[in-house]
């Protein structure tokens, strides 16, 4: 693992999601550092493993955030799992890792423990500023690299056919429930 996406949340006086995550502190699942990006954490938590209302944290980040930078990306959603969602709790000094489900199952915010995650992100947060802007644009580029080549090949290697075409063409479809548009 070269670089991971992260958003730390800190806490509020009072704040009850803390608190919850810090009462159930002991019951969280471990989560190997090598199964980081795991599916199975992030939409199907092990049974018994405890769940917070999700609903308004992901309001309260989406307001906060604005929408901008870090959400704007499909690469950088808090629902997704390729990005890391964390939550500092002051009281035992940890950093944990929590993760929104989906709307479909009720936003539910579960969590996960890492010590591995937990020091990557304690010593990216002590170094330089400098260097994790450099290291930030660095990852950013490499990101629009990939996505790049990814779109590079599915236009080079991936001709639907015109079967394929007349079935599922916007335009067709269009054109079929009398809308009449055209394509400059």
């Amino acid at each position: 693992m070269k670089y991971a996406n992260f958003m730390i949340l800190l806490h509020s006086e009072s704040n009850d999601l803390v608190q919850f995550f810090y009462t159930h502190f002991k019951e969280l699942p471990e989560q190997p550092i090598e199964r980081l990006f795991g599916y199975e954490f992030w939409n199907q938590p092990p049974k018994n493993t405890p769940s917070y209302d999700g609903f308004t944290l992901l309001y309260k980040i989406f307001s906060a955030t604005k929408q901008e930078a870090w959400l704007r990306s499909p690469l950088a959603q808090p629902v997704n799992d390729a990005n890391i969602l964390a939550l500092l709790l002051p009281e035992n000094n940890h950093i944990i890792r929590l993760f929104i489900r989906p709307e479909k199952y009720g936003c539910k915010l579960h969590a996960t423990y890492s010590s591995d995650l937990e020091n990557l992100i304690a010593s990216w947060l002590e170094e330089d500023p400098a260097q994790r802007i450099a290291k930030a644009q660095q990852y950013c580029l490499s990101i629009m690299k990939e996505e790049t080549a990814n779109e590079d090949f599915i236009d080079n290697n991936c001709t639907n056919t015109d079967d394929y075409d007349e079935k599922y063409n916007l335009k067709h479809f269009l054109e079929k429930r009398g809308a009449k548009i055209t394509i400059d």
